[in-house]
């Protein structure tokens, strides 16, 4: 079809190309028209027919060549090679168990109250298993259960008995600061047992002027102390021989609050009468230490007029100050 109209479009051209030859006089204008009718009549490089006829030739040779390739079939195809992670039975029991819902902070509580008056603790357990408790459980905390837990964290004999004394350090004053805050935020009142614990761990630490704020907050409070958090004090100072001085204005302080009336008895809620046998030997230590024999003397002879024998603690803490002084010919 479009060859046909190729040939009806030359033969338009050369009946149009002899019509303008006869009207054209002039030979430039006839050399024009000669050289437009031989480009317009001239064959074209291909048309649409040969196009498409190539066009089949490649689809034939594409399917032939199609024919050549090797037949594959599904069972000839490798099959890729899948990885499996290897499971641990540990990891997916645990995926697979149930969550815990959270416990009653009460039920809490009472789980940490009876191990803690049950089981041997010692400061750090104590404090790792204070430390996981919610804060809405420290409200079912009773103030037995704070002292206790600030015993065991200080760590004394009572709590390490089988594991030996721990040597305290700041960051276990640290931690019963918390546990002091802790039980005031749950609205727990400290009593003396609370304040003679941090009062403890300060002389430990010899941090003795701190000592001395906590027992003024006691009273304050409006808390009677005992001559217990006294004696500790002044049992620190005896340790060390540059606090002689403040020993023995602790030891005038004790004597005159005792007659006063201001320091409460250890096993009830009387009134002190008198300076213990523990709280003289304290302060024999401290005179000892120091080689100041005739004070002691003093002391010894104090406590005979009073009806307090010494035991062989205190024998043996000026028997101490002799050999230090003096030489094992002490006589």
């Amino acid at each position: 079809m479009h060859g046909r109209r190729t040939q009806k479009a030359a033969v338009s051209w050369t009946l149009m190309y002899c019509q303008a030859i006869r009207n054209t006089g002039q030979i430039e204008q006839r050399r024009g028209l000669s050289e437009l009718y031989k480009r317009m009549t001239k064959p074209q490089p291909e048309d649409a027919k040969d196009k498409d006829v190539a066009k089949d030739k490649a689809a034939v040779k594409d399917k032939e060549a199609v024919k050549d390739m090797p037949q594959l079939s599904i069972s000839s195809i490798p099959k890729p090679k899948i990885r499996v992670p290897r499971i641990d039975p540990n990891t997916m029991a645990r995926a697979q168990a149930p969550k815990e819902l959270p416990k009653d902070p009460k039920l809490l509580a009472d789980e940490y109250i009876a191990d803690l008056h049950s089981a041997n603790w010692g400061g750090e357990e104590t404090w790792v298993r204070f430390s996981r408790l919610p804060q809405k459980s420290h409200a079912f905390l009773r103030d037995i259960d704070i002292n206790c837990t600030l015993a065991n964290i200080r760590g004394t004999e009572r709590a390490l008995s089988r594991r030996g004394r721990s040597t305290p350090t700041s960051n276990t004053l640290s931690r019963m600061l918390e546990v002091f805050e802790a039980a005031k935020l749950a609205n727990i009142v400290p009593d003396r047992y609370t304040y003679q614990e941090l009062i403890a761990i300060n002389v430990d630490l010899l941090n003795f002027n701190y000592a001395h704020d906590w027992l003024e907050k006691m009273v304050v409070q409006g808390i009677k102390p005992t001559i217990r958090p006294y004696r500790t004090i002044l049992k620190g100072y005896s340790t060390v021989s540059s606090e002689l001085d403040s020993a023995r204005r602790l030891w005038h302080e004790i004597k005159t609050k005792i007659a006063a009336g201001l320091i409460a008895g250890e096993k009830s809620d009387e009134v002190a009468t008198t300076v213990d046998l523990l709280t003289y030997t304290s302060y024999v230590a401290a005179e000892s230490k120091a080689g100041n024999f005739a004070l002691v003397v003093d002391v010894l002879e104090e406590m005979d007029q009073a009806g307090i024998k010494p035991d062989i603690t205190l024998r043996n803490t000026v028997l101490d100050g002799l050999v230090r002084h003096k030489g094992l010919d002490a006589g």
